[in-house]
């Protein structure tokens, strides 16, 4: 409840920003920073193409921004636009070269596209600019994850903690690492962690079902995944119907009838 309420604050706080940025840009239309700051509001409000058409506003009234290109990038990523959303960021570093977060984007997109070993180059001149820059550690995880190297992606996702103890995302991709290297104590361990710092994530719940199942606890599998399930029952109840580590439980129907409380 606490979290649907405070989602609700936020797009009433994004409203009222909105408003704002459309009084001052009837007054100022040619301030490249307002529709930067426009499109920003509406990529929060979930308004995608609305927030192109300002970027890209913003782009014409000053093409020398690198931040409005990446924010454009994000965007057209959101929206599966991997190419667009490459070329935006290929422009954004012609004009900051040295902006480290820029070629983690960059990578990020290269990677979405399946061209992982130039997302590798990318992550690694992002940590050559910035050594401690957690996100370029945590998408070179990824990205290593995605090509199954599952050693590597872990060794990643602990240097991304070793500089941002405190990320649920940190935590939940290391989880996810121990678990594809049979390590599921540990992975179930940093599952916790994430949950610690960011309560009530389904998939934290799923992922830790699935480990007990295969230590075969299937006591503390059934507890995690009517967790899971109470959170998303559309999604994880199907799942877990279909999913091999779980399909030796046989609780399922239950399930849905009685799920877990999630506090």
């Amino acid at each position: 409840m606490y979290s649907e309420s405070k989602s609700r604050y936020g797009i009433l706080r994004y409203r009222q920003a909105l408003a704002t940025y459309d009084q001052a840009l009837a007054a100022r239309a040619d301030a490249y920073e307002l529709w930067h700051e426009r499109g920003r509001v509406l990529a929060h409000l979930n308004c995608l193409d609305e927030a192109v058409a300002s970027f890209e506003r913003s782009i014409a009234l000053s093409s020398l921004s690198a931040k409005v290109r990446v924010s454009l990038g994000r965007v057209l990523m959101y929206q599966g636009k991997n190419e667009a959303a490459l070329e935006q960021f290929e422009q954004a570093l012609k004009l900051s070269p040295k902006t480290a977060s820029i070629w983690v984007c960059k990578g990020f997109a290269l990677s979405r596209l399946g061209r992982c070993e130039a997302a590798l180059g990318c992550f690694d001149r992002a940590i050559e600019i910035a050594p401690k820059l957690n996100d370029a550690w945590h998408h070179r995880g990824l990205t290593l994850m995605k090509m199954r190297r599952y050693q590597d992606g872990h060794d990643n996702f602990r240097m991304a903690l070793k500089y941002q103890a405190y990320d649920h995302k940190g935590w939940l991709s290391l989880g996810w690492a121990l678990e594809k290297l049979g390590d599921y104590a540990l992975a179930i361990e940093a599952y916790n962690k994430s949950l610690s710092i960011e309560p009530d994530q389904s998939f934290a719940f799923y992922q830790q079902a699935r480990c007990y199942a295969l230590m075969e606890d299937p006591h503390s599998a059934i507890e995690h995944l009517r967790r899971a399930i109470a959170l998303h029952p559309e999604h994880y109840m199907q799942r877990a119907l279909a999913d091999p580590a779980l399909k030796g439980l046989q609780t399922h129907a239950s399930l849905v009838a009685a799920p877990a409380t999630t506090h």
